[in-house]
């Protein structure tokens, strides 16, 4: 694990949605035998150095479970910084998984996690010909701006303003505590990367008079494209995967992701791509566009892990063929960094059950034991929980009127306990080996914790409950998992824990 000289550092003030861009002059000063570049932020990155995109990744550093483990990458500037003249390296931070409302059930993830600053941690290492190494953190020489990417969104996609690009204003960055060193770790899986490119095959008019490309694939990735325009002008456009019935433009599936681009020009010759975000499309619809759209405007670019082919099948059966092909496709979509079930909705989530039932099909078609190593050592090291239930009798005694108990049970209730339980790991400790007069480490223990939501159903004959008969427990009586409780029972609390606490207390007083 790498020691970290660097700390993690942040823009001064909060830009909002703003994606910022931070800013850092490099030089080696004498003969350089080899400069590496470890970063990673709090979000998806992308670098560029003197004003041309560097490193051929897309999405980095990808998504892990942040709160234990997120991944640094290590880029090469030897070839870049041997000249020993000034460079100008950039980093533009989006939103990404990281900071993406992709849990709104979970209120820390899609609310707290947010408010946190888009901050980086980076620092230089170069090896000089003479054999001195000097670490360059990245610290206050590092300035920060807000950039011309306003927005960019994992569900509701990107919005730049290349207007903006000239009057960049940049500020000194503070050093951030928000984020720890401890979680950092070096990069695991396969990264992500551009891959096959598509052109149009139509730019067509539907029956509703809407002007829609069709790249002729469904693809997750993103739309490049190029213009020459005027400053303010704009391009907007929604993506979509499929017509509907009566061949107009439809994207209704995709549910609350707006899955939108939206551009505004500066002056002369222009090329853009959003890819700091990706989309699941085959169509999109030009809501916005200068002057009369052509297929040379546009090319569709999938984006997916960088796995290695080892599955083929040629066929002289072309609907076979065909479905040999759709099956590979979905596998390209849905492996961008981590398996999911689709790359288009406001989901977009790694579920397990799917890659579950997938997963042979997968090996046969690529090479994965990278890609699901990662996904295996950051799903067990998430945040898990688990659900003990237990069954059992409950004998409600008859009392006389004296209060006295009466033995036999008048009635006999069967009920079920479910108690959710979070899943956490235990701190590492030292322990003194006498035989080697020696300190070694060990490794912390997985443990489950306190309940943090309970339930007691009756159980009935035809074995269902709702909300209304069953007895509800939770830790923090001032959250009540409105949303866990809607997937659960499908209906409002009858009474808020915080209610339940002041209400019991009063209603026992009065017996």
């Amino acid at each position: 694990m790498m020691n970290w000289t660097a700390n993690w550092i942040a823009p001064p003030k909060k830009y909002g949605h703003v994606c910022p861009v931070y800013r850092r002059k490099l030089t080696a000063e004498k003969p350089l035998k080899k400069a590496q570049l470890f970063i990673t932020a709090a979000g998806t990155f992308k670098l560029t150095l003197d004003g041309e995109a560097f490193g051929n990744e897309v999405l980095a550093p990808g998504w892990t479970s942040y709160h234990s483990r997120l991944q640094y990458r290590e880029y090469d500037l030897t070839n870049e910084l041997s000249d020993r003249s000034a460079h100008e390296l950039c980093v533009t931070v989006g939103e990404g998984w990281f900071r993406s409302n992709l849990f709104p059930c979970r209120g820390e993830i899609s609310t707290e996690r947010y408010k946190k600053p888009a901050a980086i941690i980076a620092e230089l290492h170069l090896t000089f010909a003479d054999g001195e190494i000097e670490v360059i953190p990245f610290g206050k020489e590092t300035e920060v701006a807000p950039s011309a990417l306003q927005y960019c969104d994992n569900f509701n996609g990107a919005v730049y303003n290349a207007a903006l690009e000239e009057s960049y204003r940049f500020e000194p960055v503070v050093f951030s505590d928000e984020y720890t060193k401890d979680i950092l770790i070096p990069s695991e899986g396969v990264p992500v990367r551009e891959q096959e490119r598509f052109s149009p095959r139509a730019v067509f008019k539907t029956p509703k008079g809407e002007t829609v490309v069709d790249f002729g694939q469904n693809i997750a990735g993103y739309v490049e494209f190029r213009l020459t325009a005027n400053k303010g002008d704009r391009v907007k456009f929604s993506h979509g995967e499929v017509l509907d019935k009566d061949g107009n433009f439809y994207n209704a599936n995709y549910r609350g992701a707006k899955a939108l681009v939206e551009y505004t020009c500066k002056d002369g010759a222009q090329t853009f791509k959003p890819d700091l975000t990706f989309f699941g499309f085959r169509y999109i619809r030009l809501d916005e566009f200068p002057g009369a759209p052509t297929a040379e405007n546009f090319t569709a670019i999938a984006v997916y892990s960088d796995m290695e082919r080892t599955g083929f099948l040629t066929t002289a059966h072309p609907q076979l063929t065909q479905l040999f092909s759709n099956i590979l496709w979905s596998q390209r979509d849905n492996f961008v960094d981590i398996p999911t079930d689709c790359p288009q909705r406001d989901e977009r989530r790694g579920w397990t059950g799917d890659a579950q039932v997938f997963i042979r099909t997968a090996c046969y078609n690529y090479n994965v034991k990278e890609f699901f190593k990662k996904t295996a050592e950051t799903v067990s090291l998430g945040e898990n929980y688990v659900i003990l239930l237990a069954c059992d009798n409950y004998d409600v005694f008859s009392f006389s009127s004296d209060s006295e108990r009466e033995e036999d049970s008048s009635e006999v209730y069967t009920y079920i306990v479910a108690a959710v339980c979070p899943v956490k790991r235990t701190k590492g400790a030292l322990s003194f080996h006498a035989y080697d007069n020696s300190f070694k480490c060990l490794a912390g223990d997985t443990v489950i914790s306190a309940p943090e939501l309970g339930f007691l159903f009756p159980a009935f004959d035809d074995r269902s409950s709702n909300i209304y008969s069953a007895l509800y427990y939770t830790k923090n009586t001032a959250e009540n998992q409105d949303a866990f409780i809607e997937k659960v029972f499908n209906a409002p609390l009858p009474m808020p824990a915080s209610l339940q606490k002041e209400s019991f207390p009063k209603s026992s007083k009065g017996k």
